[in-house]
């Protein structure tokens, strides 16, 4: 690694090595801003896309969103071409594959050697979909969930609930855009307190079950106010939250009809046989 310009540079300079870098702490004091900068830029140049391998796609939208750029983790999860989680989608997957281009419209169906098409590995994402989207989370220093944190990072999208049967009891987040304002619930069990993240920009506008939150209230304090939230301490119990929050736009469908994937190949077209197409792919051996 290298310092040059106030910018960062981990050796080879990829996706991956700063996401690792980044997750275990490895940079000296002072480098993770720059580190996560020179991160970004190459998500961003990519696509944004990521260019990772199984290692690296489990710690990209969590490391981003802890750098400040929960809005490129959502921007990869917006994507629909390879490499994607929609594209699969787009062609009838109902399972996490586990090649990015495990089957394509232009090559076909990868070799059989390592094309499985129910793999775990880049469906690491869903921890972020739960800890980051939906916003189910505990904070660092608790264990078995006696102290919550919900956060929910919006984005782009409408909606996005979650639930977990703790030791203590059910946790549960459901939150949705109603308009121009967002409307969040949660459930916090006996015996646990939570931190809850409203996703405000106007923190005059946070209501709770339909009250401004008092400074009487024992059961709901104001512990924090940010540019883009308001933090609410509570105890168990169910709530109600809702406050202001700008709408956003239906996201465009994807471009053209494209028809569902089968995995079973068609062996002949137009009367001839035709070759299933490995090209561009690690491997090379015959199916």
């Amino acid at each position: 690694m290298y310092l040059r310009c106030l910018s960062v540079r981990v050796a080879g300079d990829t996706q991956t090595g700063y996401l690792v870098a980044l997750a275990f702490d490895l940079l000296p004091a002072g480098l993770a801003e720059a580190a996560a900068r020179r991160l970004a830029e190459l998500v961003e140049s990519a696509g944004p896309a990521l260019l990772t391998g199984f290692l690296g796609v489990a710690l990209a939208a969590p490391v981003l969103d802890d750098h400040g750029r929960a809005d490129l983790a959502h921007a990869l999860l917006r994507r629909d071409e390879v490499p994607s989680w929609r594209f699969p989608l787009r062609h009838g997957a109902t399972t996490i594959w586990e090649r990015w281009d495990g089957w394509t419209p232009g090559t076909g169906f990868r070799a059989p050697s390592m094309n499985s098409f129910n793999h775990y590995a880049l469906g690491s994402i869903g921890e972020w979909l739960y800890r980051g989207v939906a916003g189910l989370d505990q904070a660092p220093d608790s264990t078995g969930y006696r102290k919550l944190r919900i956060r929910p990072r919006p984005g782009g999208l409408r909606h996005a609930s979650a639930h977990h049967e703790s030791v203590r009891g059910t946790v549960r987040v459901t939150w949705e855009r109603q308009g121009d304002r967002i409307a969040l619930r949660v459930q916090v069990p006996p015996g646990a307190t939570a931190d809850v993240y409203v996703p405000t920009a106007d923190p005059g506008s946070v209501r709770e079950s339909g009250l401004v939150p008092s400074a009487d209230d024992r059961h709901i304090t104001v512990i924090a106010t940010a540019s883009d939230h308001v933090v609410h301490r509570v105890s168990s119990g169910s709530y109600r939250f809702t406050a202001a929050l700008p709408p956003v736009d239906r996201p465009a469908g994807p471009p053209g009809a494209q028809p569902p994937l089968s995995l079973t190949p068609s062996r002949h077209t137009s009367g001839s046989a035709t070759k299933r197409s490995f090209a561009r792919s690690y491997e090379e051996d015959t199916p």
